[in-house]
């Protein structure tokens, strides 16, 4: 992809994710906290997967000379595992909302 391809994704992906935004609004409340609760389970169980893409996305950035979104991508990937090498456990902090926890 060259870069007005990708700007031209990401402008439509914001645009998209505007009207979305507008309509999740309007659903009740205990429908998008279930909606958020899943979605939080479902990137932690394919944290794995994500990060391998993240990686062929960061290979993708070097040849496209995105040097600013390879530097933020690359934090990301390496603030997932420990200084030991091992992938971190992702935080549970997302499983429940802040005013359900006792």
């Amino acid at each position: 992809m060259t870069k007005d391809q990708i700007t031209e994704l990401v402008v439509d992906i914001a645009k998209r994710a505007r009207k979305a935004s507008l309509e999740l609004a309007a659903l009740p409340t205990e429908t998008k906290n279930k909606f958020l609760l899943d979605l939080a389970e479902h990137l932690i169980t394919q944290t794995d997967a994500i990060l391998e893409a993240n990686a062929l996305d960061l290979e993708a950035a070097k040849s496209l000379d995105l040097s600013a979104a390879h530097d933020r991508a690359a934090h990301l990937n390496a603030r997932a595992y420990s200084r030991d090498g091992r992938r971190r456990a992702p935080s549970r902090r997302l499983a429940r909302p802040r005013w359900r926890r006792n």
